[in-house]
């Protein structure tokens, strides 16, 4: 795939294609891949439809590698055309003419990713609970045939060895220090497409300044995480080095 990518970056930046522009800055991006997967955007211009399937066929990508892209299993969608331009377009590539949203590793792509709804194909809203009680299930001895009595409250079980407990790691405070380490990562990151969209989007400071996040979706839901952690005192200041305390 990094043949492939070289290749579409090279008929980006000499205008050949153009791919979708991300927020006020219009960070452009043109492709993103996933293991064998690729997804192309471009802007609905034949002259780049047709450069871009060139790219697909291309002596380098299809001889040299030994790939070959099956446009028949491959789909076109479109944001802002109607039918009829999106049928035409599925045409002229040779492709199927597909339907926003769609399912991709368990997900609807283009679905308001703010409802619950649309994330419980990938995990229910109550897992957190469901494995605490898995465990503290496992850790009592019991089954479904062994009922036992709860001699401890489970909370006193997870806190830290200097407040009773046994500093059985909390997954509510695991998931929490995951959520920090992605604005850690941000912070200290000197690039990668998701930083730069995401600057593209929410300002340079990526929301964590005083003006906060420009437009509302996940990774303001991420920021509120990270503030709420550090008004508690759960966080250490300097982000480079923060960990979240039990």
């Amino acid at each position: 795939m990094e043949g492939l990518h070289m290749d579409l970056k090279r008929a980006e930046e000499s205008n050949l294609i153009k791919g979708a522009f991300v927020g006020s800055s219009n960070y452009p991006i043109s492709h993103l891949f996933y293991a064998d997967d690729a997804l192309l955007l471009s802007e609905c211009n034949e002259v780049y439809m047709s450069n871009l399937l060139s790219i697909l066929h291309s002596f380098f990508f299809y001889l040299a590698l030994g790939l070959k892209i099956n446009v028949a299993k491959s789909c076109v969608y479109g944001v802002g055309m109607s039918d009829d331009e999106l049928l035409y377009v599925s045409n002229r590539i040779g492709c199927g003419k597909g339907v926003m949203p769609f399912e991709y590793l368990g997900l609807q792509v283009g679905s308001n990713m703010n409802l619950v709804n649309n994330w419980k194909p990938l995990i229910e809203q109550t897992v957190l609970n469901e494995l605490e009680k898995i465990r503290m299930t496992f850790f009592w001895g019991r089954s479904d045939n062994i009922k036992k009595i709860t001699c401890v409250k489970w909370d006193n079980v997870l806190a830290c060895f200097e407040k009773g407990g046994l500093a059985i790691e909390s997954l509510k405070a695991f998931n929490l220090a995951l959520i920090c380490k992605w604005i850690w990562h941000f912070s200290t990151s000197n690039g990668g497409i998701w930083v730069h969209v995401i600057r593209a989007i929410h300002g340079s400071h990526g929301g964590l300044d005083n003006r906060g996040c420009h437009v509302l979706g996940i990774w303001q839901n991420m920021i509120k995480l990270f503030s709420s952690a550090q008004e508690k005192g759960w966080l250490i200041q300097n982000p480079i080095r923060s960990k979240v305390h039990c």
